[in-house]
């Protein structure tokens, strides 16, 4: 009697352990069949926008975090690839779309230090997770995980390698290698240099916050060039002299000044020439006439500083066409407040107008040194008197007509 209590105690354990962990296992499985395991829109499903000024030349705005130009896994240099790898995931060949070792260690890691020190996710997953959108939390990492191992399953290691490097996210939704690598260094994608190479490498781990921490950024490359030489057994001269290199990133003359043009072309539809087909909009702009507007801008604005004057945009039209032959919606999209399109803000016209007033009054035969009078002044109108103030409601007497349009007075 007591040994048939016993075993249907032991049944009965055995049922309360079984049961759940076969209804778990039994959900896992239906979760991960109902992930999708393909890579989506990772830049070969997305047709490429390519904008361009009136003589044809590639504007190259960068708009939307969208992939500029996919490049294959083989056009891409092997030095570049393996310190990818060994920055985001060294164990990158060796895994099935999870590294368990990284993963545990990096729990103990978090653990210890009762925060998120260090993250273990591999390029598999970080590949899953930006197709699909992915939001971070327990269920979204259940997601990342079982999708990665699918990913792992239907593709070879050298396609997700290959999308991972062209949907790779940096600063200024700048996004793969490509495209970040001849913004951020001014160059041709394949002259890049290893030091070059180290800082791509690393970047992505925090896109904007490395870029404004020069000396995080350098400790970083140059750790990073070291891992490299001992793992890659690379050339220890070549190492020594790119860890002696400067970090040094150029201003971005092939896009990000003509950001916020690109920008209202996408919003509204109206303001295209014409689109072709595979994505290319041919548009009024004259490249060279938009890099010396933004440059001009910017002298200006140096020189205005001392005024407290520190943002501006222009915009330059063919008046017998209405052609825009130049958009700079700001003094440049890389500093505080550049992001937004100053050209799209609504304003008072008046102000803007009385250059206009001033420059038909001269075609007129009036001249600057003409005295103008700043003083009370009726009008009658339709709907009565009109009694025009200044900004200041104060009045100043007789002014040079110079004065007037310096001052911007309203009255003269």
């Amino acid at each position: 009697m007591y040994v048939e209590l016993r075993k249907e105690e032991n049944s009965l354990l055995r049922n309360k352990i079984f049961i759940p962990l076969f209804v778990v296992a039994v959900g896992l499985i239906a979760f991960y069949q109902s992930l999708p395991g393909h890579l989506q829109e990772n830049g070969t499903a997305k047709q490429r926008l390519i904008i361009k000024d009136r003589n044809g030349l590639d504007i190259r705005a960068y708009t939307d975090g969208e992939t500029y130009d996919w490049i294959s896994l083989s056009e891409i240099q092997p030095e570049l690839v393996q310190m990818i790898i060994l920055a985001e995931d060294r164990n990158f060949y060796s895994h099935r779309g999870v590294d368990v070792v990284s993963s545990l260690r990096s729990a103990y890691q978090n653990l210890k230090a009762f925060r998120v020190v260090s993250g273990a996710s591999t390029i598999t997953q970080q590949v899953y997770r930006q197709g699909f959108k992915i939001d971070r939390g327990f269920l979204g990492k259940m997601k990342t995980i079982l999708g990665a191992i699918k990913l792992e399953r239907n593709y070879s290691k050298n396609q997700i390698l290959e999308t991972y490097l062209n949907t790779l996210p940096y600063a200024y939704q700048l996004v793969g290698v490509k495209r970040a690598g001849e913004v951020f260094f001014g160059r041709d994608f394949h002259l890049l240099s290893l030091s070059d190479m180290a800082t791509l490498a690393v970047l992505p781990r925090s896109p904007a916050g490395l870029r404004t921490r020069p000396d995080q950024l350098l400790k970083t490359r140059n750790q990073l060039l070291m891992n490299y030489q001992k793992f890659a057994q690379a050339n220890s001269s070549e190492i020594d002299f790119a860890m002696k290199v400067p970090l040094e990133f150029l201003h971005d003359t092939s896009g990000w000044d003509n950001y916020h043009y690109a920008q209202r072309l996408r919003e509204n539809p109206e303001f295209y020439k014409h689109i072709a087909r595979f994505g290319r909009i041919d548009t009024t702009l004259d490249l060279y006439l938009q890099k010396e507007a933004q440059a001009i801008l910017r002298s200006h604005l140096r020189h205005l500083q001392k005024f407290d004057v520190h943002h501006g945009a222009l915009v330059v039209l063919e008046n017998h066409t209405g052609d825009v032959l130049a958009y700079v919606g700001s003094h440049d999209i890389k500093e505080k407040g550049g992001q937004y399109d100053a050209l799209k803000l609504h304003r008072q016209p008046g102000s803007a107008l009385k250059p206009l007033t001033y420059a038909l009054s001269l075609m007129k035969g009036k001249k600057l040194s003409d005295v103008l009078p700043d003083i009370p002044s009726y009008y009658k109108t339709g709907l009565g008197q009109f009694l025009p103030r200044n900004y200041d409601q104060n009045y100043s007497g007789p002014r040079l007509m110079r004065e007037a349009l310096a001052n911007s007075l309203n009255l003269p």
